[in-house]
């Protein structure tokens, strides 16, 4: 009989293939430039051993959570407003009289 290491209490090599997954997200979520570059990560791997009644055969669950930093806060802006008077009022990512702001005073301009 083998003692029990991390290579085998989960057979076929699931921690270190759990672990691994978890760092590469880890490494990501570094390499991202939309995250907090110097914020911690964290991996967190848990064995819970489950004893049956003979105390002699044990059921190991393991899982993982990985705490990754979100992305970096943005600034942006909607204008809101309806096409027409009555319609809903709605979001446009531009303003949608700047079309026609613009096209009155081409038309003063080349009216001069």
């Amino acid at each position: 009989m083998n003692a029990v290491d991390l290579k085998n209490i989960i057979k076929r090599g699931a921690v270190e293939e759990i672990f691994t997954r978890a760092l590469q997200e880890v490494a990501e979520n570094i390499a991202d430039i939309n995250t907090p570059a110097e914020e911690k990560r964290e991996i967190v791997l848990k064995f819970v051993f489950k004893p049956l009644d003979d105390r002699r055969n044990v059921a190991v669950l393991l899982s993982s959570q990985t705490k990754l930093q979100g992305f970096n806060s943005v600034k942006g802006s909607v204008y809101l407003g309806s096409p027409k008077p009555g319609d809903p009022v709605r979001m446009f990512s531009d303003d949608p009289r700047q079309d026609q702001l613009f096209a009155e005073a081409d038309v003063e301009t080349s009216a001069q």
